[in-house]
């Protein structure tokens, strides 16, 4: 049995290889990153395609600009401060997004408005819907969101007060109330109204915000002259049209290029049964399956087989003899 086990396991292997090869798409990667970079400013991983000097980042797009003296990092093109940037997700935290202050509005019942654009920082970084939401501070206002394109409503909110503005513990309507941000929403008209208990002498703040901030409880926007700064998630890509019109990729080996949809240009991630960074041309390495089983599904008394790319639940030589051989039979 021996022999046969060998054989039939290296039929498998040769069958699943060829059919492993036939499906990959290897795409052209563009030159890789100069073997010195510098890969961490202060306690922030800079991976690439990002990078701190020339020669270490795909285009000055991604160019990181780095205090040494302060351990900080910023996106040197658009003079962001971040502190995390993500290769999974596609997405960067700038922690430095400047709260806005609304101008006083006199009367009870009075309208005022103001329009964003969410890709109007620069084409590779948008704000993403799912990790942040729009939040408005202040006293007795009514805050509702229109698509500026369209002239939708997408949401609203009100926000009550009491005779002082305590700490944020839940932009739940005391104080401060907030709206989701709708998906695919590109350009956006918020609109605040004032209510009849309307009164003049309160601060009004508004701002788009990561969802998981937990500074926000701690938070009090008392002071109206005062400049407040709040952490907002971006989501990031590369190129500028999308993977079937782009004539290469920067993509290395065992990736897959996907377009992002909100705006131009695509992403790169690992295939299936890769780890690592897409953005080099052999980022992508070869997952272990069968070295933690967490990371297989093999079923008790198989044998784990691990494959470029993949792995095999193989029976046991003891399992397999025996389904060939059961017991009973002549």
């Amino acid at each position: 049995m021996e022999g046969a086990d060998h054989h039939f396991v290296n039929s498998w292997i040769i069958i699943c290889t060829i059919s492993i090869l036939l499906q990959s798409q290897i795409t052209e990667a563009a030159g890789p990153p100069v073997d010195h970079c510098q890969r961490k400013c202060g306690s922030t991983e800079i991976p690439y395609p990002f990078g701190m000097s020339k020669g270490c980042y795909l285009d000055e797009t991604f160019e990181i600009r780095c205090n040494h003296s302060t351990g900080s990092a910023w996106i040197a093109q658009l003079n962001w401060q971040v502190d995390a940037i993500s290769l999974s997700t596609h997405t960067l935290r700038r922690k430095d997004f400047i709260v806005e202050s609304l101008p006083e509005i006199a009367k009870p019942g009075e309208t005022w408005h103001h329009s964003f654009g969410i890709f109007t920082f620069n084409r590779h970084y948008s704000i993403s819907h799912t990790r942040n939401m729009f939040i408005a501070v202040g006293c007795d206002i009514y805050v509702y969101i229109v698509d500026e394109k369209t002239s939708e409503f997408q949401g609203g909110c009100a926000s009550l007060c009491r005779s002082t503005l305590a700490p944020i513990w839940s932009c739940s309507g005391l104080n401060c109330c907030q709206i989701n941000l709708p998906k695919d929403l590109t350009a956006l008209t918020m609109w605040i109204e004032t209510m009849n208990t309307h009164t003049k002498d309160r601060c009004r703040f508004f701002t788009f915000i990561e969802k998981d901030f937990l500074g926000l409880n701690k938070t009090k926007f008392s002071a109206c002259n005062q400049t407040y700064v709040v952490p907002v998630i971006f989501e990031w890509s590369v190129g500028n049209t999308s993977c079937d019109k782009a004539m290469d990729y920067v993509c290395g080996q065992n990736t897959e290029c996907v377009d992002y949809s909100p705006g131009k240009g695509y992403r790169c991630k690992c295939s299936n049964g890769y780890r690592g960074n897409p953005y080099l041309p052999h980022g992508c390495q070869d997952i272990d399956e069968c070295a933690n089983q967490k990371d297989n599904d093999c079923p008790i008394k198989h044998r784990c087989l691990n494959i470029e790319g993949g792995y095999f639940c193989l029976p046991s030589r003891r399992h397999m003899f025996a389904e060939l051989f059961p017991i009973g039979n002549i």
